[in-house]
């Protein structure tokens, strides 16, 4: 854990891991869409909502 005054790690973007979760109306978690890509992630996640995922 980071405090004040420490210096934070260094990351590469090897190190990044992107996930998306899709919410009901209750505001549980439905789906959770690990290694998400930002250049395909938006079309997938309509596409899951449109029921074809």
């Amino acid at each position: 854990m980071l405090e004040v005054g420490m210096k934070a790690p260094e990351f590469t973007l090897s190190d990044v891991a992107r996930s998306s979760f899709t919410i009901d109306a209750q505001g549980k978690i439905e789906k959770v869409m690990h290694k998400a890509k930002p250049d395909t992630n938006a079309a997938e996640i309509l596409q899951y909502l449109a029921g074809d995922a």
